[in-house]
């Protein structure tokens, strides 16, 4: 919706309150999460 500008890399982290914790602190310190070790 254009309602946010950025001069840099951002991540949008969007979660029903089931996200793995050790997964959570490591999008947080900029780890890039492995989509292929959670899936179902």
């Amino acid at each position: 919706a254009g309602k946010v500008r950025s001069d840099g890399p951002v991540v949008v982290l969007l979660s029903g309150r089931n996200i793995d914790m050790d997964a959570h602190r490591r999008i947080v310190c900029g780890e890039a999460p492995s989509l292929k070790e959670h899936a179902a």
